[in-house]
């Protein structure tokens, strides 16, 4: 029989305050990436959509409470090297002030119009599709 190819799915929220500045987290002791900026992020489970996975994610990670429906998918990206795809997702509205909820996974967050000089390095041409209006890549890494 033939094994079907599993792929693993994960949103990313792209949080922006009113001054256009984007919300990054500093990775720490995850094991991956560590010391550089992600945003806030995290796989899919079994039944939820990257809407409800964002609203989980930015409520685990940060403290943010968001409605599904204020939560639009504005890019995809495509890494058929580790079978992934993620989900890159912006919010009209959200409640809350971002704060640190997993200190055992994040020791700065960061607001920036620009991307920080430490981002993660798979981040940094998804970003730049995203802000050249982009809803798609592929990503070999």
């Amino acid at each position: 029989m033939k094994t079907r190819y599993a792929i693993i799915p994960a949103v990313y929220l792209l949080l922006q305050n009113d001054s256009g500045e984007t919300l990054f987290l500093r990775r720490y002791q995850t094991g991956y990436q560590d010391g550089h900026f992600s945003l806030v992020a995290g796989h899919i489970e079994k039944g939820e959509t990257p809407q409800t996975a964002a609203v989980r994610e930015a409520q685990e990670e940060v403290g943010l409470t968001i409605q599904p429906a204020d939560v639009t998918v504005v890019h995809t990206s495509y890494r058929p090297n580790v079978g992934r795809v993620d989900f890159f997702v912006r919010m009209a509205h959200w409640q809350g002030t971002p704060t640190i909820m997993e200190t055992n996974k994040c020791n700065e967050l960061k607001w920036s119009k620009t991307m920080p000089t430490e981002i993660i390095p798979s981040l940094q041409p998804i970003l730049n599709d995203i802000v050249n209006g982009e809803p798609f890549s592929i990503n070999q890494e």
